[in-house]
């Protein structure tokens, strides 16, 4: 019972009021959006949702990526607007504290806070989308709330996701020399500073070696030409054999997080698509 009441009191101290924006742009080298904007601070962490109506049909939640080192960046912010506007969704991404601010342990934290409340409060569909590292985060938190007893999203959503912070797949050598974004010996020292003192192997770092018996709803997306790839094909197989229901779309020829690059790339806007009508099944 005090642990309980431990955590609400944590919970409540960690809030503070919404601040709702009526401007066109974000914080981020004043990045242009249509969206409305609203922000919240959880444990000393801004969150910002972008929003088209006051009455959305979705609730995403997008963990963005940037190896755990880089915060969010205009790319993020406008495919969240996007997602916004042709979805008329709330879109709620969390600037989740990186390398030298936090580590695991705090963006658990803040995302437990924050599902919770969403879970609690929304009264549509909640996606839970992550690209790169914010896919590995999303990937590990969905399995972690699967141990609590919690409920998972609605659906999840990953591209290109990081799920191994070791990078230990011997297959990802064949990939190294292609991978035009990504360096195994850059993202290994990351993940090291990430774990802060944690087992790299663990779940909640590198979810491949979880249990993915509770996932629901995945759709995964990873280029032909990333060191991820290999790893993303073991995980979807992983979901295949539990029986969960899965998809994955792999771009040919495509780099790290691809599916990011909407009005840029052919195949990107065709991921945008399939990501939007898979949202609305």
């Amino acid at each position: 019972m005090k642990k309980l009441f431990a955590l609400l009191l944590a919970g409540i101290l960690c809030f503070t009021n919404t601040l709702s924006l009526q401007a066109a742009t974000i914080d981020y080298d004043g990045t242009e959006v249509e969206s409305k904007v609203s922000t919240q601070t959880i444990c000393d962490t801004e969150v910002v949702s972008l929003h088209k109506t006051k009455k959305p049909k979705y609730t995403i939640l997008y963990i963005h990526g940037g190896g755990y080192m880089n915060t969010v960046n205009a790319t993020h912010w406008a495919y969240a607007d996007a997602l916004a506007q042709e979805l008329n969704a709330n879109v709620i991404v969390p600037i989740y504290q990186t390398i030298g601010l936090g580590d695991w342990k705090d963006a658990y934290r803040l995302l437990n806070i924050l599902y919770t409340n969403i879970r609690a409060k929304a009264k549509t569909p909640i996606i839970l989308l992550g690209d790169s590292a914010g896919g590995g985060l999303a990937t590990g938190f969905c399995e972690y709330l699967a141990k609590q007893g919690k409920k998972q999203p609605n659906k999840l959503i990953l591209f290109s996701p990081w799920l191994d912070i070791s990078c230990s797949n011997k297959e990802i050598v064949n990939y190294q020399d292609r991978d035009v974004r990504l360096s195994v010996s850059q993202l290994v020292d990351y993940g090291s500073q990430w774990a802060n003192g944690l087992d790299m192997s663990d779940y909640k770092l590198s979810p491949i070696n979880g249990d993915v018996s509770k996932l629901k709803n995945v759709y995964l997306f990873v280029g032909t030409e990333e060191i991820f790839y290999p790893d993303v094909q073991e995980f979807y197989q992983k979901l295949k054999d539990k029986k969960r229901k899965v998809k994955l779309t792999v771009g040919e020829g495509m780099f790290h997080d691809y599916p990011l690059y909407i009005n840029q790339l052919d195949e990107a806007d065709k991921a945008f698509q399939e990501v939007t009508k898979f949202i609305k099944k």
